[in-house]
């Protein structure tokens, strides 16, 4: 796979979690649901997409990638890319990175 190819969806690294803490929070599922409603700007075959569901845009992209100017690749690239910087915040907290495998296939 070419680097351009790899560029073809664009998005940040998800910021830190504030987890408010208290007793009626777990701190996994709590990152989990941040990272499954994160909200960022993105670019994907060339456009821009602001303040969207991350998680689910890289769903859609993965099922359509030529819908939105892309290749599989560059889709499949952009979900281990995801998978990459958000499993470290859900481990370190005591979550799995096969949660957020799962919610691809949701």
């Amino acid at each position: 796979m070419s680097a351009e190819q790899n560029l073809e969806v664009v998005f940040p690294a998800p910021p830190e979690p504030r987890y408010p803490g208290g007793c009626t929070l777990e701190p996994a599922p709590f990152v989990l649901d941040f990272l499954v409603n994160w909200r960022a700007d993105m670019q994907a075959g060339g456009v821009a997409y602001q303040d969207v569901v991350v998680l689910d845009l890289l769903r859609t992209l993965l099922r359509q990638p030529e819908r939105y100017g892309v290749t599989p690749q560059a889709a499949q690239h952009a979900r281990e890319r995801f998978l990459e910087l958000a499993t470290p915040l859900l481990e370190r907290e005591g979550g799995r990175r096969a949660w957020l495998e799962h919610e691809f296939e949701r």
